[in-house]
C-alpha cells in the first residue's frame, strides 16, 4: 500500500484521479501544490492528438498544472487494468500539441505523469527516458519517492514557470509620454480651439446640468413622445418593464406620453390629489439613469399637465444635482430650496408680501389674538399689530415653520396643493440615496403635502414599495 491510499481502494479511473492523484498533487507531504494550480479536464481546450493514442480528437488531460499562468505539466490518469505507458503517451502527445502553440524552444509543459493507481510513470514531455513507480514506492521519505518529488514538486516548477514568464516580457517599452517627445511635450501649452469655443456655449446652453433645469428649446423641439421612440429604445422599455412587472405591491403603470399629454400621470395625481386631505401621498417615478426622467418632469410641469390638475396645484421641485455634495444637515436644505423655488416657478411675485405674510401665519395669530395678546388687540390695535410684525420676522426666520404655514395656507384655504418634487436623487451613492428618501418621508409627513420621487429602478428595489410608482 502507499501512504496516500489502499491498493484495494483503486477500482476505477475516476478512483484513481481522487483517492490518489488528487492528494498526491495537493498533499504538502506529496507534491505540495495549491488547488488553484490544479486544473481539471474541463479548464484546457480539447484537443486532436495522435491516431497512435487511440484517440483522434477532443482529448482532454485528467489534470494540467498550471503556474503563473503557464502550463508546466500533464498528468494523466487510468483505470488500474490498463497500461500505464499508454497513458504516459497521451500525456507526452498533448504537451507536444500545446509545446507546439508557442515560439520555437519556450516549451512550457515540461513533465508529464501518468498513473493506473498501481504504477505511476514520469518524465519529461519529449523523452521516452521516464521513471517508473510502484504504489509501494509513494512513500514519504523513500529514496525513489523523494527523488519524484523534487523533480515533480511545486517549488522546482514554480521556478522554471518564472523564468519562462520574464522570456514573454516585452524588450523594448517606452511610456507614451516619450514617445510623443517628453516632458517639453506634456508641458506646452495649447492654442485655442476655434471650433470647440464657438460650439462650447451651444453644448453648455443645452447640456450643462449645473446650469438648472431643462431648456424650453429641448422641451418644445427635441421631447420624445412614447409613439416615437425607436426600436432599440423600446427593448430597453421593455427590459424596464420586465424588472417592474416582478414587483408585487404596489402595481407599477407604464406612463405613456403623447406631445401634449400624459394621461396615465393626470390619473396618479388625481388620485393623489383626492387622498391629500386625509394622507401624505407620494408617487415614485421610476427609469434608469440618464433615462429621461428629469426632462419628463419638466414637460409635464411645462406643456402634459391637465389644465385642471394645473389649476389645482403649485409645483415645487428639489433638484439633488445642485446640492451639497456632502448632504449635511438635509432637512434644512430641502427646506430652504422649497421656499426659494416655490414663489419662483409659480410666479407668486407678492410671496412675501405684508398682507400674504398676515395669510400664511393666521392661525399664530390668531392664537395670540385669543390668548395672551387679546386684551392688547382689543384695547390698543395699533401696539397689537406692531407685536404681530415683530413675530413675524421671527416666523420667516425659522423656515420649517413657514413652509409648513404656506403649504397649509394653500392646501386649507385656497385649495391649491403644493407638489413637492425630489428630482436626481438617484444619482448619488446608496448611502446618500437612502438619506434621502428617509428625508422625503419625514417632509411628507411633516408637511402633509403631496410629493413625487424621482428614482432609479435599483433605488426602488432598495428602498421597497411604499408608494404607487410609474415608469
Amino acid at each position: 500500500m502507499s501512504y496516500f491510499v489502499k491498493a484495494e481502494a483503486l477500482q476505477t479511473e475516476g478512483d484513481v484521479e481522487i483517492k490518489l492523484l488528487s492528494p498526491l498533487l495537493l498533499n504538502p507531504l506529496g507534491l505540495a501544490y495549491f488547488s488553484e494550480d490544479v486544473k481539471s479536464k474541463s479548464y484546457m481546450a480539447p484537443t486532436e492528438i495522435d491516431k497512435g493514442a487511440g484517440k483522434k480528437i477532443g482529448y482532454y488531460p485528467d489534470f494540467t498544472i498550471l503556474l503563473n499562468c503557464l502550463p508546466v505539466m500533464i498528468i494523466e490518469a487510468k483505470e488500474p487494468t490498463e497500461s500505464v505507458e499508454k497513458g504516459f503517451r497521451e500525456a507526452q502527445l498533448y504537451a507536444h500539441e500545446v509545446n507546439k502553440r508557442w515560439a520555437a524552444g519556450f516549451n512550457p509543459i515540461e513533465l508529464c505523469i501518468s498513473s493506473t493507481g498501481l504504477q505511476l510513470m514520469y518524465g519529461a514531455w519529449d523523452s521516452s527516458d521516464a521513471v517508473t513507480l510502484d504504489l509501494k514506492d509513494l512513500v514519504p521519505g523513500s529514496a525513489a519517492f523523494e527523488e519524484f518529488r523534487t523533480r515533480c514538486g511545486r517549488s522546482r516548477l514554480l521556478e522554471r514557470a518564472k523564468s519562462l514568464r520574464s522570456r514573454l516580457l516585452p524588450r523594448g517599452r517606452f511610456k507614451p509620454l516619450e514617445m510623443l517627445g517628453g516632458a517639453a511635450i506634456r508641458d506646452r501649452t495649447l492654442g485655442a480651439n476655434q471650433f470647440a469655443r464657438e460650439l462650447a456655449p451651444i453644448f453648455r446652453e443645452y447640456f450643462d446640468t449645473s446650469l438648472g433645469r431643462t431648456d424650453a428649446t429641448i422641451l418644445d423641439k427635441a421631447y420624445v413622445s412614447t409613439r416615437e421612440i425607436t426600436h432599440y429604445d423600446s427593448i430597453l422599455e421593455s427590459l424596464l418593464r420586465d424588472n417592474l412587472s416582478r414587483h408585487i405591491d404596489p402595481d407599477f403603470e407604464v406612463i405613456e406620453t403623447s406631445k401634449k399629454a400624459a394621461t396615465a400621470l393626470d390619473s396618479g395625481i388625481r388620485t393623489a390629489l383626492a387622498q391629500a386631505s386625509t394622507t401624505s401621498p407620494m408617487i415614485v417615478l421610476i427609469g434608469g439613469v440618464g433615462s429621461g426622467k428629469s426632462i419628463f418632469i419638466d414637460k409635464y410641469i411645462q406643456n402634459l399637465i391637465d389644465p385642471t390638475i394645473r389649476r389645482r396645484t403649485l409645483w415645487v421641485i428639489i433638484d439633488f444635482n445642485t446640492a451639497p455634495s456632502e448632504l449635511n444637515d438635509l432637512d434644512a436644505c430641502i427646506t430652504e430650496a422649497a421656499l426659494k423655488d416655490l414663489p419662483t416657478r409659480n410666479g407668486i411675485h407678492d410671496f412675501k408680501d405684508y398682507d400674504n405674510l398676515l395669510k400664511y401665519f393666521g392661525i399664530d395669530i390668531k392664537d395670540l389674538r385669543l390668548g395672551q395678546f387679546k386684551k392688547m388687540a382689543e384695547k390698543t390695535p395699533d401696539k397689537f399689530d406692531e407685536i404681530i410684525a415683530d413675530r413675524l420676522d421671527k416666523w420667516i426666520e425659522d423656515k420649517p415653520h413657514f413652509l409648513k404655514n404656506v403649504i397649509h395656507h394653500y392646501g386649507s384655504d385656497r385649495r391649491v396643493s403644493v407638489v413637492v418634487v425630489f428630482d436626481n436623487a438617484d444619482r448619488r451613492d446608496a448611502s446618500q440615496q437612502l438619506k434621502v428618501f428617509q428625508a422625503v418621508q419625514h417632509f411628507r409627513a411633516e408637511h402633509k403635502c403631496f410629493c413625487l420621487l424621482s428614482l432609479s429602478g435599483a433605488s426602488q428595489d432598495l428602498y421597497g414599495n411604499s408608494c404607487h410608482s410609474f415608469c
